[in-house]
């Protein structure tokens, strides 16, 4: 560590290392050094550096994966999130004219296998849950699903 760590606004630690990244991240905290971006390799290790008290912990492998999945997808899927250690994805798609399911309730259409409808927001209510409430044109659709399940969704809102 060098000098004029103290006076720095941030830190960013970014070597193959978790736990070097985890260490290092932790001393130059206890240096006064306000904000420590720490990447971490392995996710089960995220876990480690936010109770550590790190102020970021990012992941290459969950961000690279991410934004494949977003770009996979399409049939109005704007936002994607991977959950339950990448077993679920969460995705948010805007219902546009064609869709399937626009001018429908959830309580009207099939979703696939362990899918599950989350909530719709419309101008900037949330309602949850959704089941009879009729999905419209620009409605943004907050759907759960098995990985597997993702491109059955998806064909719904297209």
């Amino acid at each position: 560590m060098g000098q004029g760590i103290p006076k720095a606004d941030a830190y960013v630690a970014t070597t193959d290392n978790d736990e070097f990244n985890i260490l290092s991240g932790l001393l130059v905290k206890t240096l006064g050094v306000p904000r420590c971006l720490t990447i971490i390799n392995h996710p089960n290790n995220m876990i480690l550096a936010e109770a550590a008290g790190l102020d970021v912990a990012g992941s290459p492998t969950i961000l690279t994966a991410r934004k494949i999945a977003h770009y996979v997808l399409s049939g109005g899927a704007i936002s994607v999130a991977l959950l339950e250690g990448k077993k679920l994805e969460a995705v948010e798609f805007v219902v546009s004219p064609e869709a399937g399911v626009n001018g429908k309730s959830f309580e009207e259409i099939t979703l696939p296998h362990g899918a599950v409808a989350g909530a719709i927001v419309r101008n900037e209510r949330i309602i949850i849950p959704p089941a009879a409430e009729i999905i419209k044109t620009g409605d943004h659709v907050i759907i759960t699903t098995p990985l597997q399940g993702i491109h059955a969704v998806e064909k719904l809102f297209k």
